[in-house]
């Protein structure tokens, strides 16, 4: 199950925690696709290995969707620390506009 948590991070930390989910991201498709690509034809004509391969299919499809859902949370905090990061150079412009 998926739950939702709200927790604080350093606004510079951010750019480093997304590129550790989009880093386990790549890692996480590469063993999938080596797992994956290793069945051949008769791997697949081998009706005595279908339930094999339909586990492995399976059990793919749950860790591409896992996959998924961690690019999902590195795309949320991408939005998020852009928006950040706006919103603190609007706020220095209207500072600096203030001043003057």
């Amino acid at each position: 199950m998926r739950v939702n948590i709200t927790y604080s991070e350093e606004l510079e930390n951010i750019p480093d925690l997304i590129a550790e989910f989009m880093r386990d991201s790549g890692k996480a498709l590469l063993i999938l696709s080596n797992h994956v690509g290793a069945f051949d034809d008769g791997s697949v004509r081998d009706v005595l290995r279908g339930e094999e391969i339909l586990k492995v299919i399976e059990d793919t499809r749950k860790k591409l969707a896992a996959i998924d859902q961690r690019l999902e949370d590195a795309s949320s905090l991408l939005s998020g620390y852009n928006n950040a990061i706006q919103g603190n150079m609007n706020g220095s412009e209207e500072a600096n506009t203030e001043q003057s």
